[in-house]
């Protein structure tokens, strides 16, 4: 359970849960893949996949490689591979994503941009070790931003992208 066997774990396997019952007040960080069934209101940064179960609820901004979404999640959401929005899910904020999936039953209202894909090895820096780049710090938020192909200072998304702004429902 320690040491050399989570080393072994693939990138799928959940190494973080948030149950039932729990909240977090603050800053989420992950590697891997992390469930959430709780509440978290904050912020969530993390180079994997975000599953937010259908009890969850969030407030927060959410940066990941992935977010597969059945529960309620309001905010912005920033992920380098996919947003998936399942039934009985429901998103309100932003969606910056390169590839946006809205299931059928499943209720997204906000604005969308769309992101060019990208393929980095790591879309969002984490240093464990140090402030100096580290999630909510500016160096850290910079980092984040340009490894996923984000706005490194503000104007216009990356590469020009439309943003898409008002309420989708998938049919059903």
């Amino acid at each position: 359970m320690f040491g050399k066997d989570r080393d072994e774990k693939t990138s799928t396997a959940i190494v973080g849960f948030i149950g039932p019952g729990m909240r977090v007040d603050g800053k989420v960080v992950f590697e891997h893949t992390v469930r959430i069934e709780g509440e978290v209101k904050g912020e969530i940064t993390g180079n994997g996949t975000l599953v937010v179960g259908e009890g969850a609820t969030i407030e927060a901004e959410v940066k990941a490689d992935t977010a597969i979404i059945t529960g309620t999640v309001t905010g912005v959401i920033e992920a380098a591979t996919r947003v998936e929005i399942k039934a009985p899910g429901r998103v309100t904020g932003e969606v910056r994503t390169p590839n946006l999936i809205i299931g059928d039953g499943a209720v997204f209202e906000g604005n969308s941009v769309v992101l060019k894909k990208t393929t980095p090895a790591r879309p969002f820096e984490i240093n464990f070790s140090s402030d100096e780049a580290a999630p909510g710090t500016e160096a850290g938020e910079a980092a984040a931003g340009e490894a996923a192909g984000g706005e490194p200072t503000g104007g216009e998304p990356a590469g020009g992208e439309p943003v898409r702004r008002g309420f989708f429902r998938g049919s059903g």
